[in-house]
């Protein structure tokens, strides 16, 4: 019996983590929000999710008008980002 306790607690686990990263991005910027959405070749009206920008390692958003940068939290794996106006 403790081991399907354990086992069905361990499965548990691993659905709310994949829940969690696959969570839906509410980005403060349209800017950065449209040049995210270019960079992952997906189109305006698509919604993007932490496990997709979890993917971007560099990323060029300049010329998006982005006045706000709160959104960068959203891109934990970035090295490279150009926000030059």
């Amino acid at each position: 019996m403790k081991t399907i306790k354990f086992i069905l607690s361990i499965s548990l686990l691993s659905f709310v983590t994949n829940i969690a990263t696959a969570q839906n991005i509410a980005f403060y910027s349209k800017g950065f929000e449209e040049g995210v959405k270019r960079h992952l070749g997906l189109d305006s009206t698509a919604v993007v999710t932490q496990q997709q920008t979890d993917t971007i390692t560099r990323i060029n958003l300049s010329g998006f008008d982005i006045e706000d940068i709160r959104d960068v939290v959203y891109l934990p794996q970035v090295k490279t980002l150009d926000l030059s106006y």
